[in-house]
């Protein structure tokens, strides 16, 4: 197994939760919703989008109406976005397993460990190291 940056979070090590989860049954006044050791409170505003608070950080939920869309057949479905730091939008809020990070991907810098592992850098070091072994590296002139 390839050593990974340990300066990289991994989502796949976090409470990955759906900003249309959080938001369904929500009302006017603020929902608290526990995910692992965190609090989360979640509300409407009258034009149905929203706001995630946890402890000092807090999000924008913007509504996206499925009657927006191009092929809507279903106008009572919809999407929940938030926006990250960076302007970004998500689907989802990822929140570590002790609390202590809560964020977008984009505000947390995080990535699929298939990235990881799969990463072009990766590909090429190890098909090199395959290749030394099998000394099929060194050229051969013709004559």
């Amino acid at each position: 197994m390839p050593k990974l940056n340990p300066n990289r979070p991994i989502i796949e090590q976090f409470y990955r939760m759906p900003i249309r989860d959080l938001m369904l049954g929500c009302t006017d006044q603020p929902t608290e919703q526990v995910i692992g050791p965190t609090r989360l409170k979640t509300w409407t505003t009258a034009d149905n989008n929203g706001w995630i608070e946890a402890g000092n950080k807090r999000w924008r939920v913007h509504y996206y109406p499925r009657s927006r869309w191009n092929n809507a057949w279903d106008e009572y479905c919809a999407i929940y976005m938030i926006t990250g730091r960076n302007g970004k939008r998500h689907r989802y809020l990822l929140i570590s397993p002790d609390g202590s990070y809560i964020g977008t991907q984009s505000d947390l810098d995080a990535h699929y460990q298939s990235s990881h592992t799969f990463s072009p850098n990766r590909v090429i070091k190890k098909r090199r190291q395959i290749l030394d072994e099998l000394g099929l590296t060194k050229i051969v002139p013709l004559t």
